[in-house]
């Protein structure tokens, strides 16, 4: 049988030439191992450029902004997703019993009476539903705005390819 090679064997890469670039994966674990990760690849690749540092960790805590940016959208868009599912449960709850007060009533005039005022509280319950299902619907494109601002400003960042010189010339 074969063997394998192990990992610590200090074999060339593809092309003949041997990588320094610890390339970090930054899939799987935790949130501040892909964090330190990420730190680790941007530190590297400024190394490597010759940019400065400051401005790889500048960059890097734009980036770092802006995915949490995303991350409280997300949160929030699940939690708007969360409250219209809950409200539209609840409104159509609401109008099976609506359904039942509206049946026929072969009962006396007072239970007549009594079906109608129930008829008029669970109308307006209704009403306020939907205001607050509408409410909900705006405050979720709000969020799809937002989203699509954060997406333009990673868009922004990502086109900068050249690190700024900040050294003063003589």
């Amino acid at each position: 049988m074969g063997t394998t090679p192990s990992r610590t064997t200090d074999s060339p890469v593809q092309g003949g030439e041997r990588s320094n670039c610890a390339q970090t994966p930054l899939t799987g674990g935790s949130q501040g191992a892909k964090r330190r990760a990420a730190r680790a690849n941007l530190e590297e690749l400024g190394r490597r450029s010759g940019a400065r540092y400051d401005y790889v960790k500048t960059n890097f805590d734009m980036l770092k902004l802006l995915v949490e940016s995303e991350e409280r959208r997300r949160q929030a868009e699940t939690k708007k997703a969360h409250e219209v599912s809950a409200t539209v449960d609840q409104q159509d709850a609401l109008v099976e019993e609506l359904d039942e007060a509206e049946r026929p009533i072969d009962a006396s005039a007072s239970k007549l009476a009594e079906a109608e005022q129930r008829k008029r509280v669970l109308t307006a319950q209704i009403q306020d539903l939907m205001q607050q299902r509408d409410r909900t619907e705006l405050e979720c494109q709000s969020h799809e705005k937002d989203k699509m601002k954060a997406t333009e400003k990673r868009d922004v960042i990502a086109k900068q390819k050249e690190p700024v010189d900040l050294k003063v010339s003589e």
